[in-house]
């Protein structure tokens, strides 16, 4: 599969941003078939000793968001280190990687790569934006499965959704 559907969740809104997790999911935009999928909850720690950053107010965001969400806090960690090389396993390098915004889910995985010395798997123009898709193409958002703000749970929803804008793209050309 091509595509990958990547969620985080977050410290921050800044590219500088502290990871909590990641999901991703594998994707046929065509078929619609989800594949593979990875999910890591990353160590805070080791990226505040690198100059990664927590923000107040996001802070104040997760402290509003109901328990399953904030589960995420209680979770095992897995060394940055450690998910970048699983992250690296996960996505080659012709896979397009999509987010959910042009500066946040794909820029903060790059730049947390980059703080860590490592050059992302995917290439610089395989990145896609998926809110950019969404606000393109309004159709009917399909109901939501999971926990909201679970990295994992987001991105198979978004990529679910994804698939339904280009089917509804495609039937509208027919």
């Amino acid at each position: 599969m091509k595509d990958i559907m990547i969620d985080l969740e977050t410290l921050d809104t800044r590219a500088s941003a502290v990871v909590l997790s990641v999901g991703a999911v594998k994707f046929d935009h065509d078929t619609g078939e989800l594949g593979e999928e990875l999910y890591l909850r990353l160590c805070i720690d080791g990226q505040l000793q690198i100059g990664r950053t927590i923000s107040e107010s996001t802070l104040v965001w997760w402290m509003s968001q109901n328990e399953a969400a904030r589960a995420v806090f209680k979770e095992a960690v897995t060394p940055c280190i450690n998910a970048i090389y699983q992250i690296n396993q996960f996505i080659n390098a012709d896979a397009c990687v999509w987010g959910n915004g042009a500066e946040f889910d794909i820029a903060i995985l790059g730049s947390l790569f980059a703080s860590h010395g490592f050059k992302t798997p995917w290439k610089h123009n395989n990145s896609r934006c998926y809110r950019t898709m969404k606000a393109l193409r309004k159709v009917v958002q399909l109901p939501f499965v999971g926990v909201e703000h679970n990295a994992l749970d987001d991105a198979r929803w978004q990529a679910q959704q994804l698939v339904h804008i280009f089917r509804s793209e495609r039937d509208s050309i027919r």
